[in-house]
């Protein structure tokens, strides 16, 4: 399974939107079978993602 940017940033941050989602859903993967996949990209992503100031006020509109 493929890991996303979203799942990972998102499970991480308590005040995100979607946390309690993106944190079960990657706990879930890890107890498949199938190994997870993150690309260096993904790594990137997230850490710029995680160093930079956040303000989560609302739900970002789907």
């Amino acid at each position: 399974m493929f890991v996303d940017t979203n799942v990972l940033a998102k499970s991480r941050i308590l005040e995100a939107p979607d946390h309690e989602i993106a944190r079960a859903s990657l706990e879930s993967a890890f107890e498949r079978p199938e190994p997870l996949r993150i690309s260096r990209q993904i790594m990137r992503e997230y850490l710029a993602v995680v160093t930079r100031t956040q303000t989560w006020a609302a739900a970002i509109a789907r």
